[in-house]
């Protein structure tokens, strides 16, 4: 698998790759243990995957509704008693359908809807059988971990590959591209908003920026404005590191574990200059 390394001066994957990020009013509350935050930047990547498959097939939505649902429904729940009256799958659901708007309010407005109406787009479009509060979805997301959603990934992938999606992703020489970046979707620099998962940067006035990254791979076209988002590779601290964890150390984290479930006969990967350096690149 051949690496491809960008010129900075150039900047040719600005074409070729779109980054997805959380809306800000969205991903603001970094609080402990902090793991919901890392689990509604997947909700995100897996929206952008959405959003590419009901650009090329648009009666499948459905289908991948059900087996979001079914993905969800199998999320650890650590909720007791009369707190578990709302599904995992609906708490997920309804999650998830915020990143469709990118609209803080959508929940409530839909809960207007069903209160006039007796319906609303949610259920319809989103098959949540009832709406829980925003706290309620981030107090039950908030303590589970995001790997609980990789097997989505690869099943959207599959179910994309079926469909002959990733041949009209193909590139020059029916090559696939797998751009790598890390792309921030946190950052504070209050000294209460932060947590042990936060990367941090000391500047020379004395503050402190604390920000949560991750590796975001896509499969990328030049024929194409839409890319497919892979499992992403959170930037975190490492067990048994002394120093703070990189974005190229996540990348050779990335390669080690998944670079494999996806390889095809000709495939490149692709990476901006911090990729630079022969050690990477080997």
């Amino acid at each position: 698998m051949p690496w491809v390394v960008d010129n900075p001066h150039q900047n040719r994957l600005q074409n070729l790759a779109q980054t997805t990020t959380i809306p800000g009013n969205l991903a603001c509350d970094c609080f402990l243990p902090n793991r919901g935050i890392l689990l509604r930047s997947e909700l995100v990547l897996l929206s952008s995957y959405w959003h590419f498959w009901i650009a090329m097939n648009a009666s499948q939505f459905d289908q991948l509704i059900q087996r979001f649902r079914n993905c969800a429904a199998s999320l650890p729940d650590r909720r007791t008693g009369k707190n578990k009256h709302y599904t995992m799958a609906d708490i997920a659901l309804s999650a998830f359908s915020v990143f469709f708007t990118q609209c803080p309010s959508f929940l409530a407005f839909q809960k207007s809807l069903e209160k006039a109406h007796g319906n609303s787009n949610v259920r319809t479009l989103f098959q949540v059988e009832e709406i829980p509060t925003d706290n309620h979805i981030r107090q039950t997301l908030d303590s589970v971990r995001p790997n609980h959603l990789y097997g989505l990934f690869d099943d959207l992938h599959q179910a994309f590959a079926e469909k002959g999606m990733m041949e009209a992703m193909q590139s020059v020489n029916q090559t696939q591209l797998i751009a790598l970046d890390g792309t921030w979707y946190f950052s504070s620099q209050s000294e209460n908003i932060h947590c042990p998962n936060c990367s941090s940067i000391k500047h020379t006035n004395g503050e402190c920026t604390h920000y949560h990254s991750a590796i975001t791979p896509v499969i990328v076209s030049p024929a194409h404005k839409e890319v497919i988002p892979l499992r992403p590779e959170f930037i975190l601290p490492q067990d048994g590191h002394e120093k703070q964890d990189c974005e190229i150390a996540a990348a050779k984290r990335w390669i080690s574990q998944y670079a494999a479930d996806y390889q095809v006969d000709n495939q490149t990967l692709l990476g901006d200059d911090i990729y630079a350096y022969s050690a990477q690149i080997n």
